[in-house]
């Protein structure tokens, strides 16, 4: 490694992933749990815990590439000076004050440290510029446990100084038959309440209750037989099992619950230019389905002009790993030590 190595740590809602990233590809060196409010549960202490586990790793990867920059990303809107706005997943609430994560790293290095860069930003930003020099102009998506995306055109992703665009995930879909409080404590039927892993799931054992949409069809399928026709055993990895092998309940599971995201690529590819979207996310790439109806609902939806070779066209996979964050914290590094981002 070089002097151009640079220290990245993707702070995701379930693991912490610290590298290096030099000339476009990144080393893992160290992967843990992320500390949440389950785990320390005063927000105090846990915004402490997070500080000291990026100050640890980054003085771990310093003593073996020396490096001149520490760039990190976090799953929550984040603003440009690098305060953090509040995460739902890490900090189950929203935050009463900003949270000035780069302000305390800044402090906790103090001037021993040689850092030329302290980047901190959204983790979903960070994920977009990992595409950023293949199209000029495209909507990345992640579906996991919950919805999130950024629009990334010419240069820059489109996101204002306080950092809260780009959360399609947060906006409420129109459900006659659901009221599904978000943990964001904002509103109901959030999409990434419905459209993501964790919605499925949910909206999954709604579906099969004995007052439920589709119970008869739960009663019917071989995925009910699997798991002695107890609703209450269903998960979002055995629907997107069971959905890859054809089972009529599970897929129409993850038919509905695709409307509301198809809705929104719908309104977004009508709106402006956007060359791709590409999908992302445990859940969306471990599930073919899940693809499979995303573009029926859209097609059905319709957007102007488009047939599905056009939508097949649009709608494509991101690169099926864990490493869009720390390679594109790297490409920011790198872009923001150019001439022309400095002039």
């Amino acid at each position: 490694m070089t002097r151009n190595t640079i220290c990245v740590i993707d702070i995701g809602g379930t693991n912490f992933r610290c590298g290096v990233y030099s000339s476009g590809k990144v080393e893992v060196i160290e992967k843990r749990l992320t500390p949440n409010y389950y785990t320390v549960n005063e927000e105090v202490a846990l915004k402490r815990e997070i500080v000291n586990m990026i100050i640890s790793s980054f003085k771990k990867v310093n003593h073996i590439y020396p490096v001149n920059s520490l760039a990190v990303c976090f799953p929550g809107p984040v603003t440009d000076s690098g305060d953090v706005l509040g995460s739902s997943v890490i900090f189950g609430k929203t935050l009463a004050t900003p949270f000035p994560l780069k302000n305390n790293l800044e402090e906790a290095l103090g001037e021993d440290d040689d850092i030329v860069d302290i980047l901190v930003t959204n983790d979903l930003t960070a994920s977009a510029w990992r595409y950023s020099d293949r199209y000029r102009s495209f909507c990345i998506i992640t579906v996991s446990s919950g919805i999130g995306n950024k629009i990334f055109s010419d240069g820059r992703v489109l996101v204002g100084e306080s950092g809260i665009h780009g959360e399609i995930g947060h906006y409420s879909a129109d459900l006659n038959d659901l009221s599904i409080p978000c943990s964001c404590g904002w509103g109901k039927n959030h999409i990434g309440m419905i459209s993501s892993g964790r919605g499925v799931e949910i909206i999954g054992k709604h579906f099969a209750q004995p007052a439920g949409r589709y119970r008869a069809t739960f009663l019917m399928s071989s995925f009910a037989k699997a798991i002695d026709y107890d609703e209450t055993k269903i998960t979002s990895e055995l629907i997107a099992k069971f959905a890859d092998q054809g089972d009529f309940f599970s897929q129409k599971v993850i038919g509905d619950c695709t409307k509301p995201l198809a809705d929104a690529i719908c309104l977004l590819a009508m709106a402006m230019y956007i060359e791709k979207f590409i999908i992302i996310g445990g859940f969306a790439l471990n599930c073919l389905y899940y693809m499979t109806a995303l573009k029926e609902n859209i097609l059905q939806r319709g957007i102007y002009n488009f047939k599905i070779a056009d939508i097949d066209e649009m709608l494509i996979y991101g690169e099926h790993d864990d490493d869009h964050g720390l390679i594109g914290l790297g490409k920011m590094i790198e872009w923001i030590a150019t001439p022309h981002h400095k002039q």
